[in-house]
């Protein structure tokens, strides 16, 4: 399957500055939004964190014997 991805951000009427942020792992198929804070201090660095930490994880826990995010706990039921 083939996938093409665009995006694009829109500042708004009321903002003078986008808080939002995306990022994306192309080999892996995940694509990350970010919405920033709606104009609350640093709104833009929570967005990038958020994502930056998200893309962080995922490629820590990856690895193919690992159900992500955690190993399978059989004590658990339904």
């Amino acid at each position: 399957m083939r996938i093409e991805v665009a995006s694009i951000t829109d500042v708004g009427m009321k903002r003078t500055h986008n808080e939002d942020y995306y990022t994306y792992l192309a080999d892996e198929n995940l694509y990350i939004v970010a919405d920033g804070m709606g104009g609350h201090a640093s709104g833009e660095v929570a967005s990038k964190l958020a994502a930056d930490t998200l893309v962080e994880f995922y490629q820590l826990t990856k690895d193919e014997d690992i159900t992500w995010p955690y190993k399978m706990d059989r004590q658990l039921s339904y």
